[in-house]
């Protein structure tokens, strides 16, 4: 391991090559299939079009509802992780003042710095949209606090692709007059209509403005260049035609000489403009193909960059669409003179220094190119990894770790190189110190003060980590312990693995990842901790002394051996009961676990302790999706659910689920559609036959009650059932938890969270909690627990929220534990003892004659936090004296009563 100060706790080598690789095409593909499958309309089997917007109009019609009445259940804060960012496409650095930074996660919104990344604040309104792609700045003298962002992420966003995927279009143009501290819509000049894609503005890759005219050029997917002339009121498509061409790319020198390249993928056989590569000197009045001639016929995405310190030098990356049979992209690389047309090919001399150290643009989805303001020869190439060359690739390098100085480690692939994650997006020049150079990748940000610095093979590259509260996570689940007051928390995210953070109600500790790749479910045990990643690689961590889980501390794979088919996003669950219990999901088939503390030490799946449940029947052509355990009420009580494309989800409940083979219930809703996707099963912590069911699917019901453990249910998705242009949310993740007062249902949906304490089928009333802290954020797993009432939201682009019981929910709770006199005293046939619990807990409350037998057991079992009262019926007793005897796991205490008859 080579030396850096600034190196992040990494998991181990070795850890497993599959696991932690986030490159190849198959997982990318596997990613869309899951959020294609949990998102996708039954009935149509597509993501419909348009529904981001659409679904957020619906949300703005439920707040108009609710304006006024009372206050919701929680306060939520932002908590983090403050030190991992997510995936950035926007970033630029201010011309007039360099310590002024604004970013953008394409679903995490804008973000801005003004002291140099030290720390960020949002600028977005979290009930709007949060994707940006792009970022400009009027760096005209006068014009410097004028700013633009773009959105509508043509290729990558989650739970989008082209074709039956349909992409998350973008919500147009926005613009900032006052340094981005405000931001604005700007009017659709084509009047857009959200559920087609039917606007320049619904995906805008790239936005310039030129530094002579003032000029506003977007690169419009699908069709190529627009222009606005009026400050983005209105545009005229300079360059491209409508349905021509499925990616472009523009660029603007200091000059205000621009050039574009049109794709050839997705023209129509007579393109208003031929694919290729063209140029501009007249403010795009007038274009020139200076397409080379060693550029190939079928190209797909293309990037482009100016020599800033010659504008005549252009760089063109283009990934041409195939891929060989070692899943390598076809990528070329040209160097244009704009003026003389002159070209050289220097496709040969990219980086290929095996594993990952080419230019992987995983299909065109990580590709950037940049140039050195003072240097034409320094060229920068992103795509997994990050490369450099002194002489603009005029010749292949072989000093690996010079060039390839970021995102996968150079030399030892698997690893993630210190400080500048895979996948890059953007590269930014400080416009004050040509050295000085911001990188925006799928884990946010990064920054090297000089990017000419050397890097050895016992030196990395020396970048910084900037995400200094820059929090645009994208979380799949999330997890707390049971216990009260607990400042731990875990969670799988997109891209950035499980970071594991604590919070202690002001400050978020520091984060490191227990999985890397793609992180999944997550359990935080009272020995061990449990993360998994991508696939349905689990792993077991020992806690270190501060009780945080850790490789250093000791780790092992506990994966099933042998396990097949198992989702993207694999569940698995761990029995509260029980934690030498953990359940599996692996396509059909279910596999658990009994002696999870035998597992030895090591880096492979395992046999130890694993069993398939090969007598519980699940349909071949089913996929086991989510799955619970009850803690109390029963105990052990299983329940899980399968999906399939071709029927209706199954649900099943299995009792004393630890140790039975077979018996498993089939307690499926009814009249629900095939293709449904089971995406969460929530479980009352302190009655095991109340759940909820939710399925999260578009335009579908997807929300289920059942009192008895799933004989019956009841649909109580109530007002967040839409219908035709203002369709519902996605609904993701639900909790029950038990007050004093009564029972809080929290909703996880892609429209935020929300909150209810009466079910009341389809007249239930749902109400948006925390509308200023999360707004219409993509909630995408709700955890509570019953010891103190905290809740915690893991949000795709938005980190992790945590939610406090408001005050009322608390009022009247005794302050200590307590056991009561009882009453009457002495008493002649029954008499009542209270008892006082500050939080809840598992009571044990027994009598005992003067001997010390045990005459009755009066209650055990779990208790919320408050005053209760139990009564004893002595009447099959002699006269004599007694003692009750109350005990928790922190409190006992003993009194005596006498009974006369």
């Amino acid at each position: 391991m080579r030396g850096d100060e600034q190196l992040k706790v990494q998991p181990p080598d070795g850890i497993d090559d599959e696991s932690r690789r986030k490159t190849s095409t198959q997982m990318k593909r596997a990613r869309w299939n899951y959020f294609f499958r949990m998102l996708k309309d039954p009935a149509t089997n597509q993501i419909p079009h348009g529904i981001r917007e659409k679904e957020l109009a619906f949300a703005r019609t439920l707040r108009r509802t609710f304006r006024g009445i009372e206050d919701t259940l929680f306060t939520w804060t932002e908590v983090g992780p403050t030190d991992v960012g997510g995936r950035t496409r926007a970033l630029t650095v201010d011309v007039a003042n360099s310590n002024i930074i604004m970013a953008g996660g394409v679903s995490g919104g804008i973000w801005k710095s003004t002291d140099g990344g030290e720390s960020w604040v949002t600028k977005s309104d979290p009930s709007q949209s949060l994707s940006v792609t792009s970022l400009a700045q009027d760096i005209r003298p006068g014009h410097t606090s004028t700013w633009y962002y773009t959105t509508g992420e043509f290729v990558g966003n989650s739970a989008s692709d082209l074709g039956k995927r349909s992409p998350f279009f973008g919500t147009g143009l926005y613009k900032s007059i006052d340094n981005g501290e405000t931001w604005e819509q700007v009017p659709d000049p084509w009047g857009r209509n959200p559920t087609s894609w039917d606007s320049p503005l619904d995906f805008v890759s790239r936005i310039v403005i030129s530094p002579t005219t003032g000029s506003v050029f977007l690169a419009s997917n699908g069709i190529g260049v627009y222009r606005s002339t009026d400050q983005g009121n209105t545009f005229d498509l300079v360059l491209g035609g409508i349905n021509d061409h499925f990616y472009t790319d523009v660029v603007v020198g200091f000059q205000g000489k621009l050039a574009a390249v049109l794709s050839q993928f997705g023209h129509n056989s007579d393109p208003v403009h031929t694919p290729g590569v063209y140029r501009s000197v007249d403010d795009g009045d007038e274009w020139t193909d200076i397409t080379p001639a060693s550029f190939p016929d079928s190209h797909e995405r293309s990037v482009i960059a100016l020599a800033p310190s010659n504008p005549d030098i252009l760089y063109v990356l283009t990934f041409t669409g195939d891929i060989d049979d070692n899943e390598r992209d076809d990528v070329r690389f040209h160097k244009i003179n704009v003026s003389t047309e002159v070209f050289e090919d220097r496709s040969n001399n990219l980086p290929d220094f095996g594993d990952e150290g080419f230019v992987h643009t995983q299909h065109n989805y990580n590709m950037v190119l940049a140039v050195k303001p003072d240097d034409e020869d320094f060229v920068m190439i992103g795509a997994t990894s990050l490369f450099r060359s002194r002489d603009g690739f005029a010749t292949k390098s072989q000093d690996i770790y010079d060039t390839w100085i970021g995102g996968y480690e150079s030399g030892n692939a698997p690893n993630h190189y210190p400080n500048l994650h895979p996948d890059q997006h953007v590269i930014v020049f400080d416009p004050a110190d040509a050295k000085r150079v911001w990188i925006g990748h799928d884990g946010g940000l990064s920054v090297a003060s000089n990017i000419t610095a050397s890097s050895s093979s016992t030196f990395f590259f020396p970048w910084i980590n900037k995400n200094n509260g820059y929090n645009v996570v994208q979380y799949y689940t999330i997890a707390i312990s049971d216990e009260p007051d607990d400042q731990r928390i875990m969670g799988g995210t997109q891209d950035n693995g499980t970071p594991f953070f604590t919070w202690d109600g002001n400050d978020t500790g520091p984060s490191r990842d227990m999985s890397s790749g793609d992180g999944g479910f997550a359990y935080l045990g009272d020995e061990f901790a449990y993360s998994s990643s991508h696939n349905g690689r689990v792993l077991r961590l020992d806690y270190d002394r501060s009780g945080h889980p850790s490789f250093a501390a000791g780790w092992t794979a506990v994966t099933p051996e042998g396990a097949q088919d198992r989702l993207f996003i694999t569940p698995f669950a761990v029995d509260p009961n029980d934690e030498e219990v953990m359940y599996y999901a692996a396509g059909n088939t279910l596999w658990r676990n009994d002696q999870l503390s035998a597992i030895p030490q090591g880096k492979d799946s395992t046999s130890v302790g694993w069993s398939p449940l090969t007598n519980i029947a699940i349909p071949s052509d089913y996929l086991l999706s989510a799955m619970r355990v009850s803690r109390y009420n029963p105990k052990h009580l299983l329940y899980y659910g399968a999906s399939s494309s071709v029927g209706p989800p199954k649900l099943y409940r299995l009792e004393e689920a630890h140790t039975a083979t077979e018996g498993e219930e089939d307690i499926s809703i009814g009249d629900t559609p095939a293709g449904a996707y089971v995406h969460d099963i929530a479980v009352n912590p302190v009655d095991g036959n109340e759940i909820l069911v939710v399925l999260s699917n578009y335009n579908i019901v997807g929300l289920y009650h059942s009192s008895d453990g799933g004989r019956l249910y009841e649909s109580v998705e109530g007002n967040l059932t839409g219908s035709g242009e203002k369709p519902g949310p996605s609904l993701r993740s639900a909790a029950i938890l038990p007050v004093t007062q009564g029972v809080i249902y929290l909703l996880a949906t892609s429209t935020g969270v929300y909150s209810t304490m009466e079910l009341d089928g389809a007249n239930t009333l749902w109400k948006q909690e925390g509308e200023k802290e999360l707004g219409n954020v993509v909630a995408a797993r709700i955890e509570a627990r019953t010891s103190d009432g905290g809740a915690v939201v893991g949000t795709h682009g938005r980190g992790v929220f945590m939610g406090t019981l408001n005050t009322a929910l608390h009022a009247g709770l005794p302050s200590t534990f307590s056991l009561g006199h009882n009453f009457p005293n002495p008493f002649n046939r029954a008499t009542s003892i209270p008892y006082h619990l500050p939080k809840p807990a598992h009571v044990k409350l027994t009598i005992y004659n003067v001997k010390g037998q045990t005459v009755a057991s009066l209650v055990e079992e779990f208790k919320l936090a408050g005053s209760h009262v139990t009564f004893w019926d002595a009447k099959n007793v002699s006269s004599s004296v007694y003692f009750y005897r109350m005990a928790t796991t922190d409190f006992s205490e003993t009194r005596k009563c006498i009974l006369v008859k």
